[in-house]
């Protein structure tokens, strides 16, 4: 997955460089040299951070405690960088879909809509499972099955997305709908994925009304077409001839 931005590479020079830099974020035993205009104009959250209203003196230096150095310094990489900045490149990469959530989590609290945007559509339109992640079996009926690895690594970023109760994680959450709906002749036809489906309950409701309302369009949409509507017009005509 990457997610890409319209940000010059000169950008990411001046991040890697350091020149030109005005200010300072100190994280851990790290300390990365940035530019003021550039992350203020781009973070609700650094700008708070060094030009806010309660800033004294216009501090060139902010001190994050709370994030991991190598992550603070991926998420200056995506504000920086015009290119494409994929999340296996992120710290700790283990699961593309626990790396969504991390990423949507990064942008949420460094207020970045353009990561959090970026996450839901591209965890969107994911592409289904790959070959490597489907086992075949030699029972015709059952064909082939997702593997265990696949399903866990999806279901573990389905509990992260889905432990964070705020309005602003619901597109995160939705994603994981769409995903799943958009894969749905993989994904719900599979035994073991269904099953992991009874342990989040809000993620199965979410997919059921999402089922609901295709199957109600699809039904208005099966009884109100043009031909239907000109009969009822026909019909109307007569009456106020009548």
């Amino acid at each position: 997955m990457s997610v890409s931005t319209t940000h010059s590479m000169f950008d990411l020079d001046l991040l890697r460089s350091g020149e030109l830099s005005d200010a300072t974020i100190i994280c851990e035993d790290r300390t990365f040299a940035v530019h003021r205009s550039i992350i203020c104009s781009r973070s609700e959250w650094f700008r708070a951070a060094l030009d806010g209203p309660y800033v004294v003196a216009k501090e060139s230096s902010v001190t994050i405690e709370e994030i991991p150095a190598d992550k603070v310094w991926w998420l200056l990489q995506f504000i920086y960088g015009g290119a494409e900045l994929s999340l296996k490149d992120a710290p700790g990469f283990n699961s593309i879909f626990v790396a969504y959530c991390e990423a949507y989590e990064l942008g949420d609290y460094f207020r970045l809509p353009l990561l959090t945007t970026g996450v839901a559509k591209a965890l969107s339109e994911q592409p289904g499972p790959s070959t490597s992640d489907i086992q075949y079996t030699t029972d015709p009926f059952l064909g082939g099955q997702l593997t265990a690895e696949y399903t866990y690594a999806f279901f573990d970023g389905v509990a992260r997305a889905y432990a964070n109760n705020s309005p602003a994680f619901r597109p995160l959450q939705r994603a994981f709908v769409e995903h799943t709906l958009r894969q749905r002749h993989i994904l719900l036809a599979d035994p073991s994925f269904t099953e992991c489906l009874e342990d989040e309950p809000c993620f199965a409701k979410d997919i059921l009304l999402e089922l609901l309302k295709e199957h109600h369009v699809a039904f208005v949409d099966a009884h109100t077409s043009p031909r239907l509507n000109e009969v009822t017009q026909d019909q109307l005509d007569r009456l106020l001839k009548d």
